[in-house]
């Protein structure tokens, strides 16, 4: 099951990667959002950009650090229960 969530966040990063706005949480899409709006005000103001360019940036960079936190967790938990799962076998059945 949790190799499925892992494969699952696998693809969620790479979305994120390749700037896919499903990836993100509700609150991330709507600081995009609001920056995004922001920089296009600007934008008709002939003004500078560049602070909501990096806020998005940040939002992203945020977004691919907590996927990727979630996956190494997870994928951390996993390999615990296989451990355990494994010295339980071998207490059971005995090197031998």
């Amino acid at each position: 099951m949790s190799s499925r969530k892992i494969a699952r966040l696998a693809q969620q990063l790479d979305a994120i990667r390749g700037r896919e706005l499903w990836a993100l949480t509700a609150a991330e899409q709507a600081r995009i959002a609001r920056d995004a709006t922001i920089g296009a005000a600007k934008a008709g103001r002939s003004g500078s950009t560049a602070a909501a360019d990096r806020r998005i940036e940040e939002t992203w960079r945020q977004a691919e650090q907590r996927v990727t936190a979630e996956a190494q967790a997870l994928a951390a938990k996993e390999a615990a229960q296989v451990t355990e799962a494994a010295a339980k076998k071998a207490a059971r059945k005995g090197w031998w």
